[in-house]
């Protein structure tokens, strides 16, 4: 009996050592297993970063193959004579001045994701007639930076659009559409050209905006600016736009309802319409426009926000005979901050003023006061555009 114990106990102690490497070799291969599924995971998210890095990529490469350059020069120069002695309710919108603008305007992206980015550099002099003392010069600096891209564009016409301006903010980069018809360029004095002086006001450090579009026809935008670019103002503002189209072959109609709100609480409210109509047996167009503002809301009545107009022109067409084929404009209204009236009659002679050549634009300015006193100015601006 004692041998038989003696044996059992020899072949328990004998199977001891060859469980525990049995174990030992279990606890191994789990964690040979662990390891290789940590290493699976691991490849499997640096593959996905891969592709992720590669599909960036080749996006930046189809953006650049698909980026379009150009650069627009232009030279404004104006001059005029009047009245010296006029008081400044008289005081007309024709300027002496000279400006040069140089503008680069890359557009990337394929259609329906289309990016914009614009930089202007500009140089201007100017003075008033009224005051010889208020005079204006600079050398050549950084006017404006800003950038515009497609968030969304949709099957059924709608296109959702974001814009930053970070230096230099303008109130037609919150509302492009439905401002007015015409570039400041194809006036005399420019009275009237952004649709009504509320989105004038609207020029300060910096903006961001979002416009929703709906198939070309109607439009919803919002701007936010803030900034010291005015410091009458001081303060931020919000600007808003809708506006609705109507185009066929001959005609174009489009009609916006333009609204500001300031941070100290003015609220300016105001309408702009633009028609026009292709003339019979000619590729021209006669373009109407007419617009109002009222201030809705105003804290500070230390200005006359009140401002109402009606203009029609015909632009110049490409010939032998200047004067044949000479545009005209005649713009009437009230501008804000004037207590009288200002009419303006003008020729286009030269370029259209949209593509690259040179616009003369001759005419005569009548502006009155509150008081019925009458001021008349004689005026000519010279565009440049390449």
């Amino acid at each position: 009996e004692h041998s038989a114990t003696r044996e059992e106990s020899r072949a328990m102690t004998a199977s001891t050592p060859a469980s525990a490497s049995s174990s030992s070799v279990a606890d191994d291969v789990e964690r040979l297993r662990r390891i290789a599924r940590d290493a699976a995971e691991k490849t499997h998210d640096v593959s996905r970063r891969l592709r992720i890095a590669e599909s960036a990529l080749d996006d930046l490469r189809g953006a650049r193959a698909n980026a379009r350059v150009a650069t627009e020069t232009a030279i404004e120069i104006g001059v005029a004579r009047g009245s010296n002695d006029a008081s400044d309710a008289m005081k007309s919108d024709a300027r002496r001045t000279m400006r040069a603008t140089r503008e680069t305007r890359a557009t990337f992206g394929d259609a329906g994701a289309e990016g914009e980015a614009t930089v202007r550099f500009a140089s201007a002099r100017a003075d008033y007639l009224a005051n010889e003392d208020e005079y204006e010069a600079r050398v050549v600096t950084l006017e404006k930076v800003t950038f515009a891209r497609t968030v969304r564009e949709t099957a059924n016409g709608v296109r959702v659009r974001a814009r930053a301006t970070p230096f230099g903010a303008e109130g037609v980069d919150a509302c492009p559409g439905g401002v007015g018809g015409a570039r400041r360029s194809h006036r005399l004095t420019g009275f009237g050209a952004l649709g009504s002086n509320l989105i004038e006001r609207c020029e300060q450090d910096s903006m961001g905006a979002v416009s929703v579009e709906y198939k070309d026809r109607f439009a919803a935008h919002l701007g936010v600016f803030t900034g010291n670019r005015q410091p009458e103002d001081n303060m931020g503002k919000v600007l808003a736009q809708a506006s609705a189209k109507s185009s066929t072959s001959t005609r174009h109609v489009n009609f916006a309802v333009n609204a500001s709100r300031c941070q100290s609480g003015e609220a300016i409210l105001g309408v702009a319409l633009t028609v026009a109509k292709t003339l019979p047996k000619t590729t021209r167009a006669v373009v109407g426009n007419a617009w109002g503002q009222v201030a809705v809301r105003q804290p500070n009545a230390r200005e006359d926000l009140t401002e109402w107009g009606i203009a029609a022109s015909v632009p110049p067409t490409k010939g032998a005979g200047l004067v044949k084929n000479a545009g005209w404009g005649i713009v009437a209204g009230k501008p804000a901050n004037r207590g009288g009236v200002q009419a303006e009659a003008f020729l286009r002679i030269g370029s259209d003023g949209e593509e690259p050549g040179s616009t003369l634009i001759p005419g005569v300015v009548i502006s009155t006061d509150d008081r019925g006193h009458r001021q008349t100015t004689l005026a000519c601006r010279a565009h440049l555009l390449w």
